[in-house]
């Protein structure tokens, strides 16, 4: 199945073009709804790194979601995210911070504050 705009109620960052429909996706390949695979080449670091539909992956999603789904970080903190931040600063200085972040820009900036200051 083909998708576009105005078809769809989707509003789709190009306009233009139609969109193949995804079903499913398997390491590096996404197929769509005709079984046409297509090599993932735009899935982005997470996808680039441990591929789709990986099943260890989405076992501890799973988990994961079963405890809570997401935790805002000026609010709270949780084991997780403690464990990690210090397995990293095992590796750094005993004075290293981590910062848990959802995007690269939410990480970078603060932390580029931080270093114009010392």
């Amino acid at each position: 199945m083909t998708d576009r705009y105005p078809d769809s109620h989707v509003f789709y960052r190009k306009l233009d073009r139609p969109y193949r429909r995804i079903v499913r996706g398997e390491g590096c390949y996404l197929y769509d709804d005709a079984g046409k695979p297509y090599l993932d080449a735009c899935g982005g670091a997470f996808v680039a790194n441990l591929g789709h539909s990986n099943p260890a992956i989405a076992e501890a999603l799973a988990q994961q979601a079963r405890r809570f789904g997401y935790l805002s970080g000026t609010a709270f903190t949780h084991e997780p995210v403690e464990a990690l931040a210090a397995e990293l600063a095992s590796t750094l200085s005993s004075r290293a911070r981590c910062r848990a972040t959802s995007t690269s820009c939410t990480s970078f900036l603060p932390g580029r504050k931080r270093w114009r200051r010392h």
